[in-house]
């Protein structure tokens, strides 16, 4: 409700009353509706009229006696603003119910699931309704491109760089050149690009990398999980 400066009320009613707009005793006309609280989403609005009675130096008291009245002034309230956006549903009491994917007062606000950036290691997010879905670099799965773990192993390019006896894996360049039948069937773009990280050119099935010790070079698989089960 607007507060209005009991100055103003009397010079206003007095004004009402000389002009014969109210009728001595009675409540006058409602005045106008004030501005709605809120502009949807459901607000409140009030609007307030005045007893009708001349006053002596400002004597209300003696006016609501003189007319047995109880109130100086009777204030109402009603609701206002009730639409909803983007095809939410106004609930009266409650306010704006709002389909998937929007929210706050009005249902304005489109939920946006991949705002944080839930995809990792470089994957990229699909908005969905209540939801995403992470399109992972080859390598990497979850459901947010966490894990590391391969599902064809030609194919992986994760950075697992250990063999399954937790040997420190040697760089390909060191052991290949580039054009090599074996280098030219590395996944990765050149050949200094897959480091030491584990690889399956040969289709052993399974990552694995070169590895020297005491002088000669070998190889060992990587302790690469696959992938089976780890996706969701």
């Amino acid at each position: 409700m607007t507060n209005v400066p009991l100055s103003c009320l009397l010079l206003l009613l007095n004004a009402n009353i000389f002009s014969g707009a109210c009728v001595v005793g009675e409540y006058g006309s409602w005045n106008p509706w004030d501005d709605c609280s809120e502009t949807c989403g459901g607000g409140n609005q009030s609007r307030w009229r005045s007893l009708c009675c001349p006053t002596v130096n400002g004597a209300w008291d003696d006016c609501r006696a003189r007319y047995n009245k109880t109130e100086l002034y009777l204030f109402e309230d009603r609701n206002c603003s009730e639409s909803c956006f983007n095809g939410g549903t106004y609930i009266s009491g409650l306010g704006c119910a709002c389909p998937q994917r929007y929210r706050d007062i009005c249902c304005s606000t489109q939920i946006d699931e991949c705002a944080s950036s839930p995809c990792k290691n470089g994957g990229s997010c699909e908005d969905l309704v209540n939801g995403y879905i992470c399109t992972c670099p080859s390598g990497l799965t979850s459901h947010d491109c966490s894990t590391d773990c391969f599902f064809k192993s030609s194919l992986y390019v994760g950075q697992v760089s250990q063999t399954i006896d937790n040997v420190t894996c040697d760089r390909w360049d060191v052991h290949l050149i580039p054009g090599n039948l074996l280098a030219s069937k590395l996944p990765d773009p050149k050949l200094s690009d897959a480091a030491n990280f584990c690889r399956d050119p040969d289709g052993k099935g399974h990552p694995w990398c070169y590895i020297s010790g005491n002088g000669l070079k070998t190889w060992e698989f990587c302790d690469v999980l696959f992938c089976e089960g780890l996706y969701y």
